[in-house]
């Protein structure tokens, strides 16, 4: 059976609306409503939504999210303004970065606020030497920080004896790459980190004070092709969209042409249609907690949605027949309408 997923929600936008802007694009999935933390009933209507704290904010985070639901690159000219800097102690300074604040007003999203969060400068506290491990390896100068407490760290300013830890004597760790591997008798001299935020209603008025910080100066929306973001790596390359000019499509010549058709563990062709299906009918139900045992009512309840995943199927194993036997389209044509391919479609 095919499956609503919140991952093809992006890929189903664009399957029933062809043609989008990004404005558009954005404005489209901040309507929708995905969940993976809250389960609903079966009494519960199609059209329930989590709390905003529940709710997958990926979905409603403007054309910044748009841009990691499309998979975007970074621009050259945002990884030269991000770019490592130092103060005049010789510590670092982080980057300003914008954080995009989705905003929910009863079952409705609204459009996110921006907070830009500003490193201006850090204050040196106290020198001390110490016994302590290091993940990596240290020198002069650079910064130390607790293998457990993230904000105690301190600028390194003498190394009195480095030793490389034992296999045994970081085995309690569960990951390789999260042992701590040096220990370090040192001088660090203490410090905090001066931060300023400020926050923006508008992308219009972020733009006065941050125009680094636009979603065009971080995000390479030049791009005309490229993958959905989908968290299993496995199938990140089956679903696929196109830029013609300023507006958004399905590539469905590459989307079809790799896509299984439906799997266990995985998502496919038929899930998309069910996806869409959901989609038209606001029935945010399905991506939810365990949404999957919800479909067979979905599909009594709105008939035109199963007619869809029944048409989905048979389109998808006729086709992958055909493509076996080496068919044109037309002969593929042909064989459907004189039913000369016995692939009969699924029934209830």
């Amino acid at each position: 059976m095919g499956w609503a997923y919140i991952e093809l929600i992006a890929a189903a936008t664009l399957f029933n609306n062809p043609g989008v802007t990004r404005e558009e694009f954005a404005e489209l999935l901040n309507q929708t409503h995905a969940t993976w933390m809250a389960e609903f009933k079966p009494d519960d209507p199609w059209s329930i939504t989590a709390a905003a704290n529940l709710e997958d904010t990926r979905l409603h985070r403007g054309l910044y999210g748009l841009a990691q639901e499309l998979q975007l690159s970074t621009t050259s000219a945002y990884k030269e303004f991000a770019s490592e800097k130092t103060d005049e102690h010789g510590l670092p300074l982080r980057p300003p970065f914008v954080d995009v604040i989705p905003k929910k007003d009863g079952d409705v999203w609204l459009p996110p606020k921006y907070r830009v969060y500003q490193h201006t400068g850090n204050i040196l506290g106290k020198s001390e030497r110490i016994d302590e491990m290091s993940f990596d390896r240290l020198k002069v100068g650079d910064v130390w920080r607790h293998r457990m407490l993230n904000d105690v760290r301190g600028r390194v300013d003498h190394i009195y004896k480095e030793e490389c830890l034992p296999k045994e004597e970081t085995d309690d760790y569960d990951e390789p790459d999260s042992r701590p591997r040096y220990r370090y008798d040192m001088v660090v001299t203490h410090y905090e980190e001066r931060c300023a935020e400020k926050e923006y209603a508008t992308l219009e008025k972020l733009a006065l004070d941050w125009p680094q910080l636009l979603p065009d100066a971080i995000h390479d929306f030049s791009k005309t092709k490229g993958v959905f973001w989908i968290s299993r790596p496995a199938l990140i390359e089956y679903f696929r969209w196109m830029k013609r000019g300023d507006r958004y499509y399905l590539d469905e010549e590459a989307t079809y042409d790799l896509v299984p058709i439906t799997m266990p563990l995985g998502i496919g062709y038929v899930d998309l249609i069910t996806t869409a299906s959901a989609l038209k009918h606001n029935a945010w139900k399905l991506f939810s907690v365990r949404g999957k045992i919800h479909a067979p009512a979905f599909f009594n309840d709105f008939p035109d949605a199963f007619q869809a995943y029944e048409k989905a199927v048979w389109d998808a194993h006729t086709s992958l027949y055909a493509k076996g036997q080496g068919m044109t389209i037309r002969e593929l044509l042909i064989a459907r309408c004189s039913h000369f391919i016995d692939v009969p479609p699924p029934r209830r």
